[in-house]
């Protein structure tokens, strides 16, 4: 799916495919792609992504379980089950869940790139984050 370029401010655009790219990169192995993820989103929008992560052996950070990320009324989780990413967007007010729809991974890329590319149209901070989402 293309959508072409999207204008995040008048300081310029930035292609969909380039951020969906820059989320996609070597999906091959779940694990290590979980964990490059939650590395790439918790540095770049470190207040609006939380990360679980499995208890390692002898203190260590373990292997990521789950990725959450806030926006806006979304919340974007992202895990591994069985060997496979299991990917959910859910619509919450207040606090409470008011719907909720299980995603395959390319789905809750996009979804995930729509609402960053939403947030940082409406703040300068969030536009920041995904410039740093694009330069690592």
């Amino acid at each position: 799916m293309r959508l072409g370029k999207v204008k995040i401010s008048s300081m310029g655009s930035y292609d969909f495919d380039v951020l969906a790219a820059s989320l996609r990169r070597d999906t091959g192995d779940m694990r290590a792609y979980l964990n490059a993820l939650a590395s790439k989103l918790g540095d770049a929008f470190p207040q609006r992504v939380r990360i679980k992560r499995r208890r390692g052996l002898f203190g260590r950070r373990g292997e990521v379980e789950r990725i959450l990320l806030r926006l806006g009324n979304g919340q974007y989780e992202l895990r591994i089950e069985d060997g496979e990413p299991v990917g959910f967007r859910r619509s919450v007010v207040r606090g409470i869940t008011l719907k909720s729809d299980e995603l395959s991974l390319e789905a809750w890329i996009d979804d995930v790139i729509r609402a960053l590319v939403t947030a940082a149209e409406r703040s300068e901070r969030d536009r920041q984050s995904v410039e740093k989402l694009l330069r690592r």
